[in-house]
């Protein structure tokens, strides 16, 4: 899947596509499932991370766009889990409100998609987890992407290997 043209929300954009997210906050491919687990350990745990791709279906339809971003504070207080999600043209500089935003809760987006498109997609999970040095414990955080209520991705996900995004 290198080297091909591809139509993208209405325009026409040549990809060098891999398969999966590519992940700016650790510089990686994240393939299935789009899912970070974090507990801070000896200090408190906090930034960004933004899953950054192309979302291509294989019949057009109705599909639901879901994000969760939870925290567990494990006798710490303060932490933070955030997330937000934008689909479509606002994704490639995210402007504008989110299609969904989360503070420690799960969120849902439906959209008409065509079969063949690649869509833009960016999943932004922030985070700021506590760590309680009296009791040695930490919270933990859990940032998600889902597709119609599955976290598998296989084959619906895909990145500019020639950018690292779009």
């Amino acid at each position: 899947m290198t080297g091909i043209m591809a139509a993208v929300a209405g325009s026409s954009k040549r990809l060098n596509l891999g398969t999966g997210w590519y992940n700016q906050g650790t510089g990686a491919v994240d393939v299935s499932p789009i899912q970070e687990n974090l507990t801070a350990t000896f200090a408190q745990e906090s930034g960004t991370y933004t899953w950054v791709g192309y979302l291509r279906v294989a019949t057009s339809g109705s599909y639901t766009m879901g994000i969760q971003t939870t925290k567990t504070e494990n006798g710490t207080t303060g932490s933070t889990s955030t997330g937000q999600f934008w689909i479509g043209n606002n994704a490639i500089t995210p402007t504008g409100t989110a299609n969904i935003i989360t503070n420690n809760s799960s969120g849902t987006y439906a959209i008409s998609l065509t079969q063949g498109l690649y869509y833009p997609c960016r999943f932004v999970w922030n985070f700021s987890l506590q760590y309680n040095f009296f009791f040695g414990t930490g919270a933990e955080g859990l940032g998600t992407f889902r597709v119609n209520g599955s976290t598998d991705v296989t084959g619906l996900i895909f990145y500019n290997q020639a950018t690292n995004g779009f």
